[in-house]
């Protein structure tokens, strides 16, 4: 059974539509299209249902639970590990759409809870709360692109976005923006997977006690052309924790005015990185105006020898020693220390101006806001370029036509006045 619900529009109710149980497990469908959901009591649940969840072009806002929740899912086929199901069938896709002011105190998902794999492309979520990921908590494997998430609150951990146990995690083009929780002001992750970020900003998120911006554990992690700026952490490590993890790299990644309050000697104020299991490099990288007490600014500490990490052609704003401690990590001599870093800045923080700054309203037509509930098309986009074009080059030839006009006015009646003259 396929269900599309296009052009619908519901405030204020106490229960939002509920999609439950199928008899017959069979693939389903089931979409919403350009609708809006505003001002509710519950969440939009699809349990036991659908194989496919597609929304497009929405918005949710004032919810006091959940908006969106997908679980308890048909599984055709899963890999059972730590005691759950940790593959799922389900894809749950979700693009152009907006949520606002979504929560669940004592749940997991501000906005998205799902137990599918994730899908997320151009959305946009701001003031959402939640216990874990105060924004999204996905249980399967999340693809997030070009993404906002700006001013969540995930009250035990991850402000934006919990991954609990994917295989794969990717996340591009994506702005995680003022944002607060107990642990990992930006995004949660554990699991024996692969995780790839790049081209993200994180900006301006904090912890209250450790981990500013991401915690990622078990994880073979990637960051590419990633900005992390003026992240705190109440405790140590305003950047990134990496435990456990068999081979990272980061590569051409900016950390820029990191704040930490407090010093641990087991932990370092940008990078703290405690037993990888193979070797990961660190290279191409900015660790500059770093706010701290003291300590070192990369920590690492592992058991195994062989997993060291490798530093090359970084820069650091302060002295070697305070800068790195030497238990796994080798340096090729070819970092740069006592640096301003200017090179670095100036190269990504282009790509930052304006990045993450909240969307502005756009003020809606008189035109549209009579007909929008209605589903006559009168203009396409394509249409109202042309129009507007047109109109352009139309008053332009009428200007142009009135000045040859009036010229041409003024000499007949001067040639007049120059024959009556003679006569």
């Amino acid at each position: 059974m396929n269900i599309t619900l296009s052009s619908l529009f519901l405030t204020g109710v106490f229960n939002a539509p509920l999609i439950s149980k199928s008899a017959v497990h069979q693939k389903n469908i089931q979409k919403i299209h350009k609708c809006a959901f505003s001002n509710f009591y519950s969440h939009l649940y699809f349990s036991q249902l659908s194989n496919k969840l597609s929304i497009s072009r929405s918005k949710f806002q004032f919810f006091l639970d959940t908006s969106v929740k997908v679980s308890n899912t048909y599984v055709t086929s899963a890999d059972i590990r730590f005691e759950r199901v940790a593959i799922y069938d389900t894809t749950f896709k979700c693009k152009d759409s907006l949520f606002r002011d979504c929560q669940s105190v004592f749940g997991q998902g501000g906005a998205i809870f799902s137990v599918s794999s994730t899908i997320l492309r151009n959305c946009y979520f701001t003031r959402c709360q939640s216990e874990l990921g105060g924004a999204v908590y996905s249980g399967s494997d999340l693809d997030c692109f070009s993404t906002t998430f700006i001013n969540c609150i995930g009250y035990r951990s991850a402000g934006c976005t919990f991954i609990d146990h994917p295989e794969r995690v990717i996340s591009s083009f994506c702005t995680f923006s003022r944002s607060l929780s107990t642990n990992a002001g930006a995004l949660c992750c554990f699991s024996e997977g692969q995780a790839l970020f790049r081209y993200d900003n994180i900006s301006a998120c904090g912890s209250m006690t450790s981990n500013g911006a991401i915690d990622i554990s078990l994880m073979n992690v990637e960051f590419q052309f990633v900005i992390v700026d003026q992240c705190f952490a109440s405790s140590s490590t305003a950047g990134f924790l990496l435990r456990n993890n068999p081979g990272f790299t980061i590569t051409s990644t900016l950390f820029l005015l990191l704040t930490t309050h407090e010093n641990k000697p087991n932990e370092g104020a940008v990078l703290t990185i405690l037993n990888p299991t193979k070797p990961s490099i660190i290279s191409h990288c900015s660790f500059t105006k770093t706010r701290k007490i003291s300590g070192f600014t990369i920590f690492a500490f592992g058991e195994n020898e062989a997993a060291n990490v490798l530093l090359t052609n970084n820069c650091f704003s302060y002295p070697k020693e305070v800068e790195i401690n030497d238990e796994i990590i080798i340096d090729d001599n070819s970092s740069h220390f006592k640096e301003t870093c200017d090179t670095y800045i100036l190269f990504m923080l282009p790509r930052y101006i304006g990045y993450s700054a909240d969307r502005p309203e756009t003020p809606v037509p008189l035109f549209n806001q009579i007909f929008k509930k209605t589903t006559i098309v009168f203009f396409t986009d394509n249409s109202k370029i042309l129009l507007m074009t047109g109109g352009t080059i139309g008053i332009l030839i009428w200007i142009v036509y009135f000045i040859i006009t009036r010229r041409g006015r003024h000499r007949r009646r001067n040639r007049r006045e120059r024959i009556r003259a003679l006569l």
